[in-house]
């Protein structure tokens, strides 16, 4: 449980097409509560969402945890180069986010999750407590399509959940100040590359999340 296996699949396309000569695809694959499938290359819809115990609590509506979570969404990309983003949203007991990884999906999650969990709990004042559900929500996209339905509804997401009137007016989501006059997203606080790499105690063998 837990470990990881590499093969490589021959995607359908290779039969169509004799230019698809890159269709042989190494992908990775583990399962804990959930089968989770990272094929090389390929951009990934994620979502974290906290932890049973508190989900209830809401805590990412505060703008001092949302916060929290936007440093750490653009430190992954900008200083650890770990992927790219391409779309988030930070909601009241979950987040999204889409992003093509540059290093192995396992290596991003663990970073996020315990800069955040450890980050978040000490502004609540919760320290050593679990902060997210250990189980990451993952699927990859498959072609252009998919991905835009992706981007779409990560940035839809709080209008749906009928916090604000249109994606733009949400601060804590990539939509924000897109073709409106609202102020300039927030400017991300330094963290750093040891604190990155911390150990995430608060992480440990979480129950499957009730989240749907």
């Amino acid at each position: 449980p837990g470990g990881r296996i590499y093969f490589w699949a021959i995607s359908s396309n290779f039969l169509e097409s004799a230019e698809t000569f890159n269709a042989l695809t190494c992908v990775a694959f583990y399962r804990r509560n959930l089968p989770h499938w990272h094929p090389e290359g390929k951009t990934l819809f994620v979502t974290w969402c906290l932890h049973p115990t508190i989900q209830d609590k809401h805590y990412l509506a505060r703008p001092e945890i949302a916060r929290i979570v936007y440093d750490a969404l653009i430190f992954g990309e900008r200083q650890l180069r770990h992927y790219e983003l391409h779309a988030w949203a930070v909601m009241s007991n979950h987040a999204h986010i889409l992003i093509d990884p540059l290093v192995e999906p396992a290596v991003i999650f663990k970073s996020f999750k315990g800069i955040t969990a450890r980050r978040a709990n000490a502004a609540l004042a919760r320290s050593g407590n679990p902060f997210w559900q250990h189980e990451s929500f993952d699927h990859w996209m498959r072609d252009t399509a998919e991905f835009q339905e992706a981007r779409t509804y990560i940035e839809e997401n709080p209008v749906r959940a009928g916090l604000v009137n249109r994606p733009s007016a949400f601060r804590w989501s990539s939509a924000f100040g897109k073709s409106a006059q609202v102020d300039p997203a927030p400017r991300p606080v330094p963290i750093t590359e040891d604190e990155s790499h911390r150990p995430d105690r608060a992480n440990r063998a979480f129950p499957r999340s009730s989240y749907r």
